[in-house]
């Protein structure tokens, strides 16, 4: 059974939008970035509405809503969340290779990729409790089945088959395999989740990596954005600095060109007085 069947996966994404300017560049790199984007969330709303599925699904086992085609969509739901978590993890991985681009832009990244992570965990997270349950209600009914199954074989060996109609008997057997074709499916279906659990820690393993990559590039984010702040400070020192000479330089010069202009008037002086004596 297809993913489509459980939930249209082109409805509006409401966490997958490109970054500002990224299309208009339409370098493959960015193209790559939001294509990747767009299908982890897409992949988060299809997980979500899975999930909701699945928990309306094993709050019926049990009930008189329970019975073999319940249960197989059931599985079939289960499977196919399973196998979109997984590319979703692997999508949100893919995403954390990209590193280019200004400090603006690889900001925007990460902001997107938190977003999505922590949506995703939540559910992911939801699906793991919901999965538990299920396991608790199928152990529960395979114990009883079990007992019940037990409890019949030994009254089976107790009563004399000769006080038994032979069409009785035959009714039984079939009740007993059909019993255990049951336990059968149950003890399965427990092992398919068990295995599915196994896979969703090692999805938040791999999460919680990302997550600590991602903090290493958040520092390293932080601490060039603190260069470049020490670098501006710096250059608005130097330039303060230039500012000052150039003002002291202009005051020298000024102080200069009045001494000039005084001894140029003392001089005229000097030569007015001499011509007017003589």
């Amino acid at each position: 059974m297809s993913r489509g069947e459980f939930g249209s996966r082109r409805g509006p994404n409401w966490d997958a939008q490109p970054m500002s300017g990224s299309s208009s560049r339409g370098r493959d790199g960015d193209m790559e970035y939001i294509r990747l984007n767009n299908k982890v969330g897409a992949n988060v709303q299809q997980i979500s509405s899975n999930v909701a599925s699945i928990e309306r699904m094993g709050n019926q086992l049990g009930s008189s809503h329970d019975g073999p085609r319940l249960r197989q969509k059931l599985s079939d739901v289960q499977n196919s969340t399973a196998e979109l978590a997984k590319e979703t993890s692997a999508s949100l991985q893919q995403m954390g290779k990209f590193d280019g681009g200004s400090e603006y832009e690889k900001e925007q990244r990460r902001m997107q990729q938190k977003r999505l992570m922590n949506k995703f965990s939540q559910h992911l997270s939801h699906f793991k409790t919901i999965q538990k349950s299920i396991v608790l209600k199928q152990r529960e009914f395979v114990e009883k089945a079990e007992r019940s199954a037990s409890f019949s074989k030994d009254y089976k060996e107790d009563e004399s088959s000769a006080l038994i109609p032979h069409g009785q008997i035959a009714l039984q057997a079939v009740e007993g395999s059909v019993d255990m074709a049951v336990i059968e499916e149950r003890h399965e279906a427990i092992k398919q989740i068990e295995q599915t659990m196994v896979d969703v820690n090692q999805i938040f393993k791999d999460l919680s990596v990302m997550v600590y990559e991602q903090g290493d590039m958040i520092d390293n984010i932080e601490a060039n954005v603190e260069e470049a702040h020490i670098d501006v400070q710096n250059a608005n020192t130097q330039l303060s600095i230039a500012k000052e000479h150039q003002k002291k330089a202009r005051k020298k010069k000024c102080c200069c060109l009045v001494l000039c202009l005084i001894a140029a008037a003392i001089l005229v002086i000097i030569i007015v007085v001499s011509v007017k004596k003589s």
